[in-house]
C-alpha cells in the first residue's frame, strides 16, 4: 500500500490518540506524586485547608497532563513533501522536522495494551541524531502506519522497483523464550539481597546477634535465599516470555525486521546499510544449553533515564549452529565466521595484570568480610583463587581479528560476547595506554563506529600501533600478512 495522500496534504492523529496518550500519562504523574502521598500519610489528620491544597495539587497536574496531551492531538500534522517526512507540532513555539528518508535508521511500530484496544499503532521514526527520537506519531490506524512505512521505504527507494515481501528467517517459540529466561543471570538480585542484609545487620542490638547468626545459619535462613533467588528466576522467565512473546525475524527488501511482545508489541525495521555492528552475547548457561542471544545495533540514539541510549534489535534465541547465517543476514558481505576462524589471543603479560586485578579485588572484598564479620568469615579468601582461575580462563578464552573487510573482537569467560564490525563502517581509531599499561608494554586498540567504541584485547604497543595504520587503508586493500611470531 502506496502512501496515497497529497503530497502537500497535512494529517494529523487519530482522534483516539487522546485517551491512548491520557492514561499512561495519568500513570506517570500519579507515580512521580508519590512524595506527595507520603507526606499526607505522614501529617495524618491536619485540617481541611492542608487537605484542599494536596487535593488541588493533583488536579493541577493532572490537568496539565490532560492539556498537554489534547495539545498534542491538535496541534502535531505531518505529511510527505518533497521526498521528505515533515512534523510540526506546536503553538507558541512552533517546531518543524524535516526528515531525508535516506538518514532513517529505524523504523518501530510500538502497539501496547490501550493501542490494541482502539486499533491503532504507535509510529517512531530514528535517525542517529543521538538526542532523542525524531518523528514520534503516537497513535496511527494500521492503515495510516502501514502506509506510512511503506511511504519512506519507497522514497527511499526512488527509482527502483520495490516489493514489500517477508522472507521468514528465525522464530523464537515458548520452548525458547523459557531457555533465554531460565539461563539469564540473577546478579542483581545478590546485590540487593546482600544489601538488605547489611542495613538488617547494622540495626541489630548486641544481642540479638546470637538469635540472627542461628536464624541466617540454620534451615530459616536457607529457606529465605531460596524464595528470594526462585521468585528472581521465576520472575525473570516471565519477563522473558512477555517481552519476546512470538519473536519473529523476518527479511525484507533492504532491511531485516524484529518483531515481538505480549502487552507491547513491537515490530523494528533496521535498513541493512545502516547496521553499525553485530554483538553476540554468550553466558555460560547459555553455551552449555547450546545457543547465544544477537544484537543488531544501527546509528540511532534515544535519550533513556540512564542518559543516551543505542537503539538496537536483539535475537532472544539463535542455535549455535545458526549464529554465523544470522550473522551473514544483518552484514551480508561479512568476510569471517568468527565461530570456526582462529582468533588471535592477547599478549601474554595481559593475564599478568589480569590476575593482580583479580588479585586486588579479592583481597579488598575477602579482607572487608573476614574484618566485619570474623570467624567462620575467613573462608571469604577462597575468592583469590577463584579470581585467578576466572582471570586465566578470560585471558584464554579472548580473542581478536583483523581482515580485509572486517573486525572481531571477543571477551569473557563466564559472560562471553563477540562483536563484529564491518571495516565500512568505523568512523574513527585510537590506541590507548595508561600508566599501568605502559609500564608492561601493552596497549588497546578501540574501534570507534556511530555511537559505539569497540575496544580489542590488550597487545603489545606497537601491534596496537601497527593494527591502527592497517585500519586506516581502504577497506578493501589487502593486510599484511601477521604469523603468530609477530603476535607473541
Amino acid at each position: 500500500m502506496a502512501f496515497d495522500a497529497p503530497d502537500d496534504q497535512w494529517l494529523r492523529l487519530h482522534p483516539a490518540s487522546v485517551f491512548v496518550n491520557l492514561i499512561p500519562q495519568t500513570w506517570r504523574v500519579l507515580r512521580m506524586a508519590w512524595p506527595l502521598g507520603l507526606a499526607i500519610l505522614w501529617r495524618g489528620e491536619s485540617g481541611m485547608w492542608l487537605d484542599t491544597i494536596d487535593i488541588g495539587l493533583v488536579l493541577f497536574f493532572f490537568l496539565l497532563t490532560v492539556g498537554g496531551t489534547v495539545k498534542h492531538w491538535v496541534l502535531l500534522r505531518y505529511r510527505f513533501h518533497g521526498g521528505r517526512l515533515e512534523i510540526r507540532s506546536g503553538l507558541i513555539y512552533r517546531r518543524l522536522r524535516v526528515i531525508d528518508p535516506v538518514r532513517v535508521q529505524n523504523v518501530e511500530l510500538v502497539r501496547n495494551l490501550f493501542h490494541k484496544l482502539t486499533g491503532l499503532v504507535e509510529v517512531r521514526i530514528e535517525t542517529a541524531s543521538g538526542t532523542e527520537i525524531e518523528g514520534d506519531l503516537s497513535a496511527l490506524n494500521l492503515t495510516a502506519a502501514e502506509a506510512l512505512r511503506q511511504g519512506l521505504e519507497s522514497a527511499r527507494r526512488t527509482g527502483e522497483e520495490w516489493e514489500d515481501t517477508e522472507i521468514p528467517l528465525l522464530e523464537n517459540g515458548w520452548i525458547d523464550l523459557f531457555r533465554y529466561g531460565a539461563t539469564a543471570g540473577r546478579f542483581g538480585t545478590a546485590l540487593v539481597l546482600f544489601g538488605i542484609l547489611f542495613e538488617t545487620i547494622t540495626r541489630l542490638e548486641p544481642e540479638q546477634w546470637g538469635q540472627f547468626s542461628q536464624m541466617a545459619l540454620g534451615l530459616k535462613g536457607f529457606a529465605l535465599l531460596f524464595a528470594v533467588f526462585s521468585g528472581a528466576w521465576l520472575w525473570g522467565l516471565l519477563s522473558a516470555v512477555v517481552r519476546h512473546f512470538h519473536f519473529r525475524l523476518v527479511e525484507v527488501p533492504g532491511a531485516l525486521v524484529v518483531e515481538g511482545g505480549l502487552f507491547t508489541r513491537r515490530r523494528m525495521e533496521l535498513p541493512l546499510h545502516k547496521v553499525q555492528l553485530v554483538s553476540v552475547e554468550e553466558p555460560l548457561l547459555r553455551r552449555w544449553a547450546g545457543f547465544g542471544s544477537l544484537t543488531i545495533e544501527t546509528a540511532a540514539a534515544r535519550m533513556g533515564r540512564g542518559g543516551t541510549e543505542r537503539t538496537a534489535a536483539m535475537i532472544p534465541v539463535v542455535e549455535h549452529a545458526s549464529l554465523p547465517e544470522m550473522t551473514r543476514e544483518a552484514i551480508p558481505n561479512l568476510d569471517v565466521d568468527p565461530w570456526t576462524q582462529t582468533l588471535y589471543r592477547p599478549h601474554p603479560r595481559a593475564l599478568l595484570r589480569g590476575i593482580l586485578r583479580a588479585f586486588i579485588r579479592g583481597s579488598v572484598l575477602a579482607g572487608g568480610i573476614h574484618w566485619w564479620f570474623g570467624g567462620f568469615a575467613a573462608l571469604a579468601w577462597l575468592v583469590l583463587p577463584v579470581g585467578a582461575l576466572l582471570a586465566y580462563l578470560d585471558y584464554r578464552h579472548q580473542g581478536w581479528l583483523v581482515s580485509e573487510g572486517s573486525v572481531v573482537s571477543r571477551r569473557g569467560y563466564v559472560n562471553r560476547s563477540s562483536v563484529i564490525v564491518h571495516r565500512s563502517k568505523i568512523q574513527s581509531l585510537s590506541c590507548h595506554q595508561g600508566p599501568v599499561l605502559r609500564r608492561i608494554g601493552l596497549g588497546r586498540l578501540s574501534v570507534n563506529v556511530a555511537g559505539r567504541s569497540v575496544g580489542l584485547p590488550l597487545i603489545s604497543w606497537e601491534q596496537a600501533q601497527d593494527r591502527l595504520l592497517q585500519l586506516t587503508e581502504p577497506p578493501d586493500a589487502a593486510l599484511d600478512a601477521t604469523t603468530e611470531e609477530q603476535l607473541a
